[in-house]
Formats: structure tokens, C-alpha cells, sequence
């Protein structure tokens, strides 16, 4: 299996991203700035990798999804579980890195990463890959 360029992110995906990307680091940027203090915005810009991370993570998926055949419905469950688990780690494990060895304030982490995730939903409802869970014939 061959994925472009891109890692599969095309389209509305690359939209969404550079969409979550913008209002992540805005707020980043602006609750850095509110309390002048370069803690709160280091911590707001790892929520905002954190998200951004979880999103290319998905995107990167979906692409091998849609590269399976349309008749191996056990391989696209597969797929599906193998990628939830994966995100789902992944968020952990940087959640755990951030407030742990690096330290960073929670709350702007948090907040920032909320954003993203809030970004990514409504984002997705206008830019999203339409149509990627649909049966392909």
C-alpha cells in the first residue's frame, strides 16, 4: 500500500488541521499573554500539539482506511480499534510526558487542548472527510 506525499492528509482534513491549528495557537497565545507568562504559554502550545498530534494521527488512518478493499470489513473494523487504541495512547502518553517530566501547568494545557478537540468537531461538521465512513462500492 502506497499513501501520497501527504500521509493522506488531502482535502478537508488538511483544512481542518490548518483550521485547529490557527485557534489552538491563538489561545495559546493569548492565555500565554494574559498571564505574561512564558509557563502558561509553553504549557497552552503542548495542549495544542497534543490536539494537533491526536488529529494527524487520525487523518494519517483514515488514509489507510480508505486504501483497503471495499469487501474486507474485518480489516476496516481492524483498522478502527487499532486506531482508537493508538490515539488514544498517544494522547495519554503526552498528557502524562507534559504534566509529569516537563512539568507544565495543567489548567492552560487543558484548556487549550478542550479547544482543539471542540475545534476539531465542529471543523469536521463543515470540512471534515465526508463521506469516509460510508460504503464504498
Amino acid at each position: 500500500m502506497r499513501l501520497s506525499p501527504t500521509w493522506g492528509v488531502q482535502g478537508g482534513m488538511r483544512k481542518l488541521l490548518w483550521i485547529q491549528a490557527a485557534v489552538t495557537l491563538a489561545l495559546a497565545g493569548g492565555l500565554g499573554a494574559r498571564a505574561g507568562s512564558g509557563a502558561v504559554l509553553a504549557a497552552g502550545l503542548y495542549g495544542a500539539l497534543i490536539a494537533l498530534a491526536n488529529t494527524r494521527l487520525l487523518a494519517f488512518r483514515m488514509a489507510r482506511a480508505a486504501a483497503l478493499p471495499a469487501d474486507d470489513a474485518q480489516a476496516a473494523l481492524r483498522l478502527a480499534w487499532t486506531s482508537a487504541l493508538e490515539r488514544f495512547a498517544l494522547v495519554a502518553l503526552l498528557f502524562a510526558v507534559g504534566l509529569g517530566p516537563l512539568a507544565l501547568a495543567p489548567r492552560p494545557l487543558l484548556v487549550v487542548f478542550a479547544a482543539g478537540q471542540l475545534t476539531y468537531l465542529i471543523a469536521g461538521l463543515r470540512y471534515g472527510n465526508r463521506g469516509s465512513c460510508q460504503a464504498r462500492t
